[in-house]
């Protein structure tokens, strides 16, 4: 299976390098291939994005149902 990984910091003296490898390892567990990385620096407060994701259905934003991540 694909997988790809959200990464994000706040503030600019934070850094992602903590975040990573906790993911690389629970994919390379669940046998999931890391294909995708997305990263952001941004306070999710001041850069006025999103707190909410809308989706149609669930099965829109994953087939695996709501618990697949556990």
């Amino acid at each position: 299976m694909k997988a790809g990984d959200y990464i994000r910091v706040s503030a600019e003296t934070q850094t992602t390098d903590n975040q990573l490898p906790a993911i690389v390892a629970l994919c390379k567990a669940r046998g999931w291939e890391l294909v995708k990385a997305y990263s952001e620096n941004a306070s999710a407060w001041a850069s006025g994005r999103q707190t909410i994701i809308v989706v149609w259905g669930l099965d829109r934003l994953t087939r695996e149902g709501p618990l697949w991540i556990l």
